[in-house]
């Protein structure tokens, strides 16, 4: 499908955010293999936009309900000769803003045979008369939508509503490491995820056995989970690495809840960059902590500054230093160096373990807020279920 996006930009400072939402727009068609092309004013360099760019809009003098008919004539003919070969023409608050009045009435008048949307991303003041053929219009909420339909002279039959996206890849402008694992393992839908950075030379002193044993009882639980592993010095352990994913899944767990990210690409068998740990922490929300030999654990520390919900070692004093049980984070017998803790480690003692988890991140408003906006509001989830219907409907 080529779909055009059709903006009055003239520059594309990032302070505003329409420019950000149009970028991201911009990549999520193209992600779903859309002939994607950005129209914008003669002066605008389109930064940051991964598209072929028109800049070639005039530039005119705005004025609020004031119609500059020199300008409107030559919109137009653009209009006419460069947006009648695409299937959709996106606009961005062209139909909605007063100031944008002379590109109204071009769009209004044009009549080409496409189909339009007309996404609105301001409030709006005046009652206004927008009905045109074959056009949607597009609010960002549910519950104010068929006030913005009476409020724009439509019926709620030629509204949709299409959320501003807020999706970590773009926003939080991570690597490509970290994109691989998400589009790979479905990472917004997840319930619980653990980040757990550690060599794989060390995988025994890290406990990572006591992990996976309590994610297994998590899914037991109903929720969907992922453990990634970010190991390094991956490519000389793979039989332990193996080893390790088969015990997994006799636990319970298969290939989309447990991964290593030595195993993701060629680029991360041997390690990935710090910037990819940072990365997956920034969306992890659970960091249990059953390691034997820490001094000062950057893990924890990082698990911590990311807001998670953090289980450490109740037998290896050192840790809290940097965590109180009960009061900042939970602590389980796992057993040390020091202390043995083996009649903890059963599996009725793992099944509690993970039901007290689970109740303390079911009844954390913040983390409940947080997996709220990361399934609804990524890219994929708004594209599938809020854009791609509509860009495909007759109209």
């Amino acid at each position: 499908m080529r779909i055009a996006i059709l903006t009055s930009f003239r520059r594309m400072p990032d302070s505003y955010s329409l420019v950000n939402d149009v970028r991201d727009q911009v990549k999520t068609l193209k992600k779903y293999g859309h002939e994607v092309v950005f129209f914008a004013q003669t002066t605008c360099e389109g930064q940051g936009i991964d598209c072929e760019i028109k800049a070639i809009l005039p530039h005119f003098r705005l004025e609020k309900d004031v119609e500059n008919k020199e300008a409107k004539e030559e919109l137009i003919k653009i209009f006419r000769k460069e947006l009648k070969d695409f299937d959709v023409v996106i606009t961005h608050d062209l139909l909605f803003i007063r100031q944008y009045f002379t590109y109204r009435k071009a769009i209004m008048e044009c009549d080409i045979p496409v189909k339009w949307v007309h996404w609105v991303h301001s409030a709006l003041g005046e009652r206004l008369a927008l009905k045109m053929p074959h056009a949607k219009y597009i609010y960002m909420n549910y519950a104010d939508a068929s006030r913005f339909a009476e409020h724009i002279g439509v019926g709620m039959e030629d509204v949709r509503v299409v959320f501003n996206d807020k999706d970590p890849r773009f926003f939080f402008d991570w690597h490509e490491i970290t994109r691989q694992i998400a589009d790979k393992y479905d990472l917004f839908n997840k319930d619980i995820i653990q980040t757990y950075p550690m060599c794989t030379t060390r995988m025994g002193s890290k406990g990572i056995d006591h992990v996976i044993k309590v994610f297994s009882k998590l899914k037991k639980l109903g929720n969907n989970v992922l453990l990634i592993i970010v190991n390094s010095n991956g490519r000389k352990r793979t039989e332990e690495i193996e080893q390790k994913l088969k015990s997994a899944y006799e636990q319970g767990l298969d290939k989309g809840d447990i991964l290593f990210t030595s195993t993701i690409c060629s680029e991360s068998a041997s390690g990935v960059p710090r910037r990819v740990v940072r990365d997956l922490m920034t969306i992890s929300n659970l960091f249990i902590f059953p390691s034997l030999s820490e001094v000062c654990p950057n893990v924890l520390l990082e698990a911590s500054i990311t807001k998670q919900l953090i289980v450490i070692n109740r037998d290896f004093p050192a840790l809290f230093d940097f965590g109180e049980d009960g009061k900042t984070c939970l602590a389980y017998n796992f057993g040390s160096l020091i202390k043995a803790g083996f009649r903890y480690r059963t599996e009725e003692g793992y099944a509690n373990l993970a039901k007290e988890i689970n109740e303390h991140l079911i009844h954390s408003k913040s983390n409940q807020q947080f997996l709220k906006i990361m399934k609804a509001t990524n890219i994929d989830t708004i594209y599938h279920k809020q854009l791609e219907p509509l860009l495909y409907e007759k109209y």
